[in-house]
């Protein structure tokens, strides 16, 4: 970054020393060429130059016009090159802020003959190009400030590139193009791709560990359960019944475990085109045998929505499984699409939420239980959210309820 910085500052000063040099250089040599001439004022100044060198009379008896002045040739102050151009007859014009003077040598007396100074208007004549030489300088500026900033700006968006595709889950993409100034920022960005590559790694080895070397042997544990259970004595079966308790317990932990170390951003969305009535119904299905009053209402003109059906799926199941889990007797849920937002309301009579201590982002992180309970561990709206965020989603509390409990708004940008 500290290298970004100093050769901006470099091309800029050298473009404005290289710039402010040119464009003067240019109006410098334009302003020059358009001195104007007096063909007719030389004529005269000769004229009257050959007339004095033949007239006797003293110099300061002469009387000469205003325009016209005589002045000593020793107190006749001028460069070099101009003194020999004076002393070779030659007229001599110079140009000041008062106007143009025209200059000559008498020959016969030391004297120089000076008319003006004359009047003239370059002011008007040179201020267009003024004007177009401003233009050109901020131009040429602007143009070579987009020539730096061009392989800067290529580099940003193919490092945002980068980082969409680590965000879809392609945890292998890697920046292969060298980078004349994001190269370090380039070499970090890999390293972290690599780190999150192998953490991802890790991960799945810890979901089969999990799956294998957890998971077996409670199986195990519960086949010898099943044989103590059938044991005559009562002190037995009731120590593999708490026992049987225990490992239920941790078997549903670790199918929850499981469940929220799956779901990421490394999981490829999978789009296609479901009719989400029929798939909210399914879910309803599912748990009609809860013995809750489950209520779907939908203010749709299609049913029919391009999601991954898996993850929708998901949300709908943990949700309505929390309502369920958490409400007394009835579930409500509303459907509506509106602008191309999917907004999913799921509400129940239960308890609700205390917020006093809590704010509903703390619900939503792992092992944060809603309400104490045995079955389980505060995952179900941690692994809600991060599907939800998985398909740019946003989760959140429904102030505007209708019954007393809990009531989940959840939105996702869809196509329909």
């Amino acid at each position: 970054m500290k290298q970004l910085l100093l050769s901006l500052y470099f091309f800029v000063f050298i473009a404005l020393i290289g710039l402010g040099w040119g464009i003067d250089a240019m109006y410098q040599h334009y302003s020059s060429q358009k001195i104007p001439t007096f063909p007719q004022s030389e004529h005269m100044i000769t004229t009257l130059q050959k007339q004095l060198d033949q007239t006797v009379q003293p110099v300061s008896s002469i009387y000469l016009s205003n325009l016209w002045q005589l002045e000593a040739t020793d107190q006749f102050i001028l460069p070099e090159p101009l003194k020999t151009q004076l002393n070779k007859g030659e007229v001599v014009t110079l140009n000041s802020a008062e106007g143009i003077t025209l200059h000559k040598k008498l020959n016969t007396k030391p004297y120089i003959l000076s008319l003006g100074p004359l009047p003239i208007s370059t002011e008007e004549n040179l201020e267009w190009v003024q004007y177009l030489l401003t233009a050109l300088f901020y131009s040429a500026l602007a143009l070579i400030l987009l020539l730096w900033f061009r392989p800067l700006v290529l580099a940003v968006l193919h490092l945002s590139k980068a980082l969409k595709n680590i965000a879809s889950g392609k945890l292998d993409t890697r920046l292969k193009k060298k980078s004349l100034y994001l190269g370090e920022l380039y070499q970090e960005f890999n390293q972290m791709a690599q780190q999150l590559e192998i953490l991802s790694e890790d991960n799945q080895l810890l979901s089969q560990a999990v799956s294998h070397d957890i998971r077996t042997p409670l199986s195990r544990i519960l086949f010898a359960i099943e044989k103590l259970k059938r044991n005559e004595s009562s002190e037995l079966r009731s120590v593999a019944q708490s026992i049987e308790k225990g490992v239920e317990q941790i078997e549903l932990l670790s199918k929850e475990l499981l469940e929220y170390a799956r779901i990421g951003k490394t999981r490829q969305i999978k789009k296609e085109n479901i009719d989400l009535i029929v798939l909210t119904e399914q879910v309803i299905a599912g748990f009609e045998h809860s013995g809750k009053s489950i209520i779907l209402d939908h203010q749709l003109k299609g049913s029919e929505f391009v999601l991954d059906p898996e993850l929708i799926q998901k949300v709908l199941n943990n949700l309505v499984s929390n309502a369920v889990r958490y409400s007394q007797r009835q579930i409500k849920i509303n459907i509506s699409e509106q602008h191309n937002i999917l907004e999913m309301i799921i509400e129940d009579d239960g308890q609700g939420f205390d917020l006093s201590n809590k704010t509903f982002a703390e619900y939503c992180q792992p092992f944060i239980q809603h309400q104490k309970s045995e079955k389980h561990f505060g995952l179900g709206l941690a692994i809600v959210d991060r599907l939800i965020n998985q398909m740019n989603g946003a989760f959140s509390l429904n102030e505007q309820k209708s019954l007393s409990g809990a009531s989940f708004k959840v939105q996702i940008p869809v196509e329909s």
